[in-house]
């Protein structure tokens, strides 16, 4: 019996209704023609962002390096592939970072972009681009997010004496406890 080592990841919208039925037609197959599969699923998804605030797990790197070590077990158009699609993020990563708004998730694209642009052997002038294009998002966030001035002490009335006794105490919460009267 052949067994296949699939990743699965369902995705986001009707992502999570295709995909199951997906594995049960797969397993349907395998039962018919003698197959067997070993499926792994990846949570690569909007929903785990809400979740999380990161769109990719943090450990990230060790699935690859998973796959990199079953390299043997897949045919090289799927290594190709996965090489390609980080190719072609680094060079649009434009697209990828221009409508976030969150500084942290900013900074996880720019360490993707340093974990795999080396490991994929892509140009340093095109990694230090894409780092930049990043960069510079976060620094549109900062400049799109107004600071409040903080509170002058100079327009605070001075205490006329430095303690605070019974009599204070009472003017404090006479309006409290006369109007209960």
């Amino acid at each position: 019996m052949s067994t296949f080592k699939i990743a699965v990841i369902p995705g986001d919208g009707i992502g999570h209704e295709v995909v199951p039925e997906g594995l049960r037609v797969l397993e349907a197959a395998g039962k018919k023609f003698g197959l067997s599969f070993d499926f792994t699923h990846f949570d690569f998804s909007c929903e785990r962002y809400a979740k999380t605030g990161h769109m990719m797990p943090d450990d990230l790197e060790s699935i690859w390096d998973e796959i990199d070590a079953r390299r043997t077990s897949f045919s090289p158009r799927v290594a190709d592939a996965a090489r390609d699609a980080i190719a072609d993020y680094i060079r649009d990563v434009q697209s990828f970072v221009e409508g976030l708004d969150s500084e942290s998730e900013l900074k996880d694209h720019i360490k993707t972009i340093e974990r795999f642009g080396r490991r994929f052997a892509i140009p340093d002038d095109e990694l230090k681009r894409a780092i930049t294009v990043v960069h510079e998002r976060i620094a549109e966030i900062g400049e799109e997010t107004e600071t409040a001035p903080s509170p002058s002490r100079s327009s605070m009335p001075t205490p006329e004496r430095e303690s605070f006794d019974d009599r204070d105490l009472a003017n404090l919460f006479a309006p409290l406890v006369n109007g209960l009267e």
